[in-house]
C-alpha cells in the first residue's frame, strides 16, 4: 500500500435518520490511502464493522457551498440497489478544507490530470478561506472561543506518526514509517523510524484503524505509546 495522504475522525450522515435524529451522529475513522477514501465506524471509540471503500476514480468530490465543514463524494455511474453519494462531517471548518483538498489532490492524481488541476483546487481552497473571513469581520476569535461559543467538538489531533503494518513472527505490528517534523512524536525525541507500537493508554493496538481510534483526540491532550525497538541483534 502506498502512503497515507489524510487521516482522521469523520462524522458520516445517516440519510435515513428520523426527524428529531442528529443525522451526524455515526462517527467514523477515515484514512485516504492510494486516493481511495477508507471508512470505518467507531462504536463506543472502538473501530467495528467491515471497512468500506471509496474509490476516487469511481467517486467524485461534491463541494457544500452552504456548510464549510461537510462534503459530499458522490459516484460517477450510480449502479442500481447501491448508495449513490455519502456526505461527512469535518470537526472544523479548516479541517473540512483540509479534507477537501487532500481528496481533490488525491482525485487528480489518480486521473493523471496533474498540475492543471491542483491549479484549480489551490484557486478554489483560496476562494473558500476568502469567504469565510467575509463571514467573519473583524479580528477573528480563536478557534478555542469559537468551539466554545458555537458548542463544538474540541479539534482532533495525533501525534505525527505513520505506520506500515509488518509482520512479525506471524503477527500483525505496526512499524513507524515516518515521523512528521515538528510533531509531537518527533519532539519527544524518544520516537524512531523502525519502532514497533506495543500498546496506547495501556491497549494492546496491532491495526492502524485501531492505532488511529486510539491515537486522535483532543488537541492538548495527552496519552501513554509503549513501543518495541530492536536491538541489533535480532532481539526487541
Amino acid at each position: 500500500e502506498g502512503p497515507v495522504q489524510y487521516e482522521g475522525l469523520l462524522r458520516r450522515k445517516k440519510e435515513d435518520h428520523g426527524r428529531f435524529e442528529d443525522p451526524y451522529k455515526m462517527i467514523c475513522v477515515c484514512r485516504l490511502q492510494d486516493s481511495i477514501l477508507r471508512v470505518r465506524i467507531t462504536h463506543n471509540n472502538e473501530v467495528v464493522g467491515v471497512e468500506e471503500q471509496f474509490d476516487l476514480r469511481d467517486w467524485r468530490v461534491v463541494l457544500r457551498n452552504d456548510k464549510k465543514d461537510r462534503f459530499s463524494i458522490a459516484r460517477n455511474r450510480p449502479q442500481p440497489g447501491q448508495p449513490s453519494q455519502a456526505t461527512f462531517k469535518a470537526e472544523s471548518k479548516d479541517e473540512g478544507i483540509e479534507w477537501l483538498e487532500a481528496l481533490q489532490h488525491a482525485a487528480a492524481a489518480a486521473s493523471g490530470r496533474g498540475s492543471a488541476v491542483q491549479s484549480k483546487q489551490d484557486a478554489l481552497a483560496a476562494r473558500m478561506r476568502e469567504i469565510e473571513d467575509q463571514d467573519q469581520p473583524g479580528p477573528a476569535p480563536s478557534r478555542a472561543v469559537q468551539a466554545a461559543a458555537a458548542g463544538a467538538a474540541p479539534q482532533k489531533a495525533g501525534v505525527g506518526i505513520v505506520f506500515k503494518d509488518t509482520n512479525r513472527d506471524g503477527e500483525n505490528v505496526l512499524m513507524v514509517k515516518t515521523l512528521a517534523n515538528g510533531g509531537p512524536a518527533q519532539s519527544s525525541g524518544r520516537i524512531e523510524i523502525g519502532d514497533c507500537l506495543v500498546s496506547v493508554d495501556g491497549r494492546r493496538i496491532n491495526s492502524t484503524e485501531g492505532a488511529t481510534a486510539a491515537i486522535l483526540g483532543d488537541k492538548g491532550s495527552t496519552i501513554t505509546m509503549v513501543f518495541e525497538r530492536d536491538d541489533g541483534f535480532g532481539g526487541w
